[in-house]
């Protein structure tokens, strides 16, 4: 399944794009969303460029959907992997929940507005379980919504201090 999420912010890419390429912002960001714990397992710099894994282990906050419970604990262990260039403003994005039969990935970009920036995220979505499947890939999507939206409030409050 794809998936676009569009989220504005009202600063220059370059704003956006320097915090995006310093691992200890989103540690710091994963903290703020409420992980229980938050390690950065790689992370390398080259100039405008930046790669990092990180693992956060965080409540579920969406109310899980009865045919899908079994599938979705109430503590998650995520596996993030992203990489961003601020010279192209394009990055990539794959997560990994554990014990779960889904695989995320984003092509991410932050492109200029009028009012300030704005950060796309072209999600694909994949479930690799039959007859639920579907179902989970569609509640996957609306949690990205819900929790990118949340997550835009803390990156807009870590970006004007």
């Amino acid at each position: 399944m794809n998936h676009r999420i569009v989220i504005r912010y009202p600063f220059a890419p370059a704003v956006l794009l320097r915090a995006l390429i310093t691992p200890q912002f989103h540690v710091d960001k994963a903290l703020r969303l409420g992980a229980f714990r938050c390690e950065l397992l790689e992370q390398g710099t080259n100039g405008t460029a930046m790669t990092l894994r990180m693992r956060r282990r965080m409540p579920t906050a969406a109310p899980v959907p009865r045919a899908l419970a079994k599938l979705i604990p109430p503590e998650l262990v995520v596996e993030h992997h992203d990489q961003w260039d601020a010279s192209s403003g394009c990055g990539l994005i794959a997560v990994q929940i554990a014990h779960a039969p889904v695989r995320l990935r984003a092509r991410a970009s932050v492109l200029a507005i009028e009012s300030g920036c704005e950060h796309r995220f072209d999600w694909e979505i994949a479930a690799s379980i039959p007859l639920v499947g579907g179902a989970l890939e569609r509640f996957i999507a609306q949690d990205l919504d819900r929790s990118l939206q949340i997550e835009a409030t803390v990156v807009r409050e870590m970006l004007a201090q």
